[in-house]
């Protein structure tokens, strides 16, 4: 039978804790809500908290995305017409 070696595991819980709030605002007694996944031009999350979770979009910019589908879906009709 063939021996498997072990290998050490080392965690850096520092840098997970920080990667794990990257995307999340922190609230009262140590509970945490979800941001938007809307990145700005610059690369930025938004900050605000997430509305939809589907979509992991604010109400800003979850409105502002059916707005687009729907300017999208009506060009698309016109032109089909």
């Amino acid at each position: 039978m063939e021996q498997r070696k072990e290998e050490e595991v080392i965690i850096d819980f520092d840098e997970a804790s920080r990667e794990w709030r990257k995307n999340k605002i922190k609230c009262k007694n140590c509970y945490f809500k979800y941001t938007c996944n809307h990145l700005s031009k610059k690369g930025k999350r938004c900050p605000n908290e997430v509305f939809d979770v589907q979509d992991g979009l604010c109400r800003w910019h979850c409105n502002n995305e059916l707005s687009n589908k729907n300017i999208i879906n009506f060009f698309t009709m016109a032109m089909l017409d």
